[in-house]
């Protein structure tokens, strides 16, 4: 019901904002209604583990989409820039993201292992959902869908105060990566009113400030600290996401640091509750499977 509700107030600040979808994303905007419908009324257990898998990669599918089209309401509403701000905050912590940059420039392997390290937040959550149902883990998977869109919403709440166009733009560094051209081209277009209509199929993150990469490489990490056979592949990997985040994302160093305190608060305030707070709850997973205790 929560990601009903969200879908619909997201919608609906669209429209106030003056957004809208773009024709080309009718298809997917209903795929993503009918999909939410089926998510609230229809309970995946006695369909078995695959059914219970599917049901939490579509709904982080649809938490992940609204979140994406929220933050292009928060940077349309959002006020003055504040580069400026974060690039103080940086100074004031002896951090440097032009030097860090320049340093990870000088080996090519290591532009490529970031690069993909930082593409990871793509395949991570399928990898999550897949190995915490097929280990009878639904319970925790549905947590971790918790804990990300509180996450989340958070995030998109303390954005809205910081809008920002991030380091590659506010350094005038060149050439500028693909990834950051995008994110860049819709930050303008939202700020000068020359983007009006969303494209649901090529959506970009547009959040500086605090940085949700870092929040999603600690979320992802927690969700399978508890198979042992994934804990350091899981936390390796994850580091390094949340590393390549300032060299490859274009963040400020304060940005790290304020999406990963929203992360260990979600975990420590949100992540210990049980039930479901965006599926069913009619969700009653099997106990962990006895050789790999769950934390």
């Amino acid at each position: 019901m929560a990601t009903a509700i969200a879908a619909c107030v997201t919608l609906f600040a669209c429209h106030l904002s003056g957004l809208s979808v773009s024709p080309d994303s009718a298809n997917l905007l209903a795929l993503y209604a009918l999909v939410i419908a089926i998510a609230l009324y229809l309970d995946p257990v006695p369909f078995g583990r695959v059914a219970v898998a599917a049901d939490a990669l579509i709904l982080f599918l649809v938490i992940s989409g609204l979140g994406a089209v929220a933050s292009y309401v928060g940077m349309k509403q959002s006020g003055t820039l504040t580069d400026s701000l974060l690039d103080q905050a940086d100074r004031a912590m002896g951090f440097s993201w032009t030097a860090i940059r320049a340093w990870v420039e000088q080996t090519p392997v290591l532009i490529s292992v970031l690069t993909h390290a930082y593409n990871l937040c793509t395949p991570m959550p399928l990898l999550i959902v897949a190995l915490l149902c097929a280990t009878h883990r639904s319970d925790r998977c549905y947590r971790f869908l918790k804990l990300f869109a509180v996450a989340l919403v958070v995030t998109l709440a303390v954005a809205l105060f910081f809008p920002a166009i991030a380091a590659f733009a506010f350094y005038g560094y060149s050439p500028v990566p693909q990834n950051a051209l995008h994110y860049g081209e819709i930050i303008a277009g939202l700020r000068d009113g020359s983007l009006t209509a969303i494209d649901l199929r090529n959506l970009g993150g547009i959040l500086t400030f605090p940085s949700f990469h870092a929040t999603m490489a600690i979320l992802f990490a927690w969700a399978l600290w508890p198979i042992r056979q994934a804990r350091a592949a899981a936390t390796i990997a994850n580091g390094l996401m949340l590393v390549a985040a300032v060299p490859i994302g274009g963040h400020y160093g304060v940005d790290i640091l304020g999406g990963s305190l929203i992360a260990v608060a979600a975990i420590l305030f949100v992540g210990g509750t049980q039930g479901n707070a965006v599926a069913a709850p009619r969700v009653q997973p099997p106990a962990p499977i006895a050789d790999q205790p769950a934390h």
